[in-house]
């Protein structure tokens, strides 16, 4: 099964190409066909800066591994790409173990959320924070976003879930999501 967000003009959405537009630039495989074990990518994009996050978590055999990438982009507006310029590379571990952030995570849905233009009643900015996550085990790809969801947490439960995903991965690794609201 897979899942890629689309237009209503049937064109693929912009942060799908662009995640794999960044991803191969990062030496990392496509996952568009599954992953022979789990892999989570949960990719920060800042509207209008240079900066960007990604957050890779990676099921092999029984044993989770996390890789996180702080990068700068060069944003070619015509094109529609992004060349990433600058990396910095850490491996990462939970503060509370693994099993308990797994646990959470798939307690927050973070395998079956919705993308959030799906989402009746909920309406995307044009500026602002795009959170990204692309899924992959051996039998799905999904990939899905939220844009301004703090704003959203209260009218749809998929905007909060998302909410708490970003609060549980700054507690348990330390990284720092820029424009939470509602800390």
């Amino acid at each position: 099964m897979r899942e890629i967000p689309k237009y209503s003009n049937g064109e693929v959405e912009l942060f799908y190409k662009l995640a794999g537009q960044k991803g191969k630039q990062l030496g990392l495989e496509n996952l568009d066909n599954g992953f022979d074990g789990v892999q989570i990518r949960l990719w920060y994009d800042y509207s209008l800066t240079i900066n960007r996050e990604l957050l890779v978590l990676i099921k092999n055999d029984s044993r989770w591994t996390a890789a996180y990438f702080d990068f700068t982009v060069d944003w070619n507006y015509k094109k529609q790409t992004e060349t990433i310029k600058k990396v910095i590379k850490k491996e990462l571990s939970p503060k509370s173990g693994w099993v308990s952030f797994i646990s959470e995570l798939y307690q927050l849905k973070i395998d079956t959320l919705p993308n959030m233009v799906d989402i009746p009643g909920l309406s995307l900015g044009t500026d602002g924070i795009t959170y990204n996550i692309e899924y992959a085990d051996k039998d799905k790809y999904r990939f899905f976003g939220y844009h301004l969801h703090e704003l959203h947490q209260n009218k749809a439960w998929q905007a909060k879930n998302m909410v708490a995903i970003l609060k549980l991965v700054e507690k348990e690794f330390g990284i720092q999501t820029r424009f939470i609201q509602n800390r």
